[in-house]
């Protein structure tokens, strides 16, 4: 499901770049949602995302990893990824 969604993204992109976005959303006191989403037109449109349970503590750099690795192989050769994040990315 991600190569679709991914290749459907590159197919609008003019040149040979691809903006992601990384942000973990609290949802309540019960989950954390950490996603990955492709800027496209202003937009972010989630396609990869890990929910936590927010009670659960434990580091999140293993869940980013897991995430990112999913794109590997998906983008043609020659194309460049920049990454968009904030400092509230890590687990507390």
């Amino acid at each position: 499901m991600l190569g679709t969604l991914a290749g459907m993204a590159i197919g609008g992109l003019a040149g040979a770049k691809l903006a992601i976005a990384m942000d973990a959303a609290s949802l309540g006191s019960r989950f954390v949602v950490l996603a990955i989403s492709v800027v496209y037109r202003g937009c972010a449109v989630p396609v990869a995302w890990k929910v936590l349970k927010a009670e659960e503590k434990h580091a999140w750099k293993p869940e980013w990893q897991a995430l990112l690795k999913q794109f590997q192989g998906l983008l043609p050769e020659g194309w460049s990824v920049i990454v968009l994040a904030d400092r509230g990315l890590y687990a507390k």
